[in-house]
């Protein structure tokens, strides 16, 4: 098993980006040829960037993110903008080749 990389540096460091049933939602290459601080797609309008520094196989971290489903702000005018789906997306970091951990 791999020990992780430094982003931006390390050929073929990846991060996997797995929902909270642990579905995979996108594989982000973070390694050599990504320039730290750019922001990089997951899905459906979701970004995510990573600043330079090391990771390792296995380090894991969690994010909420909010579905607006209130495209008029009708909710957040009547003051009950709570009603809104929140989704868990867990941030697995992976050296290609190496495989889940």
């Amino acid at each position: 098993m791999g020990a992780g990389g430094t982003i931006g540096t390390t050929s073929g460091l990846q991060v996997e980006v797995r929902d909270s049933g642990s579905n995979l939602i996108a594989t982000l290459d973070v390694g050599e040829g990504y320039t730290p601080g750019n922001t990089l797609a997951v899905a459906n309008g979701v970004s995510v960037s990573f600043s330079a520094g090391d990771i390792n196989t296995g380090d894991t971290f969690d994010i909420d993110v909010i579905n607006d489903s209130d495209e008029t702000d009708l909710l957040a005018a009547l003051g009950i903008n709570t009603f809104l789906a929140v989704k868990m997306l867990r941030i697995l970091m992976l050296k290609k080749g190496y495989g889940r951990m």
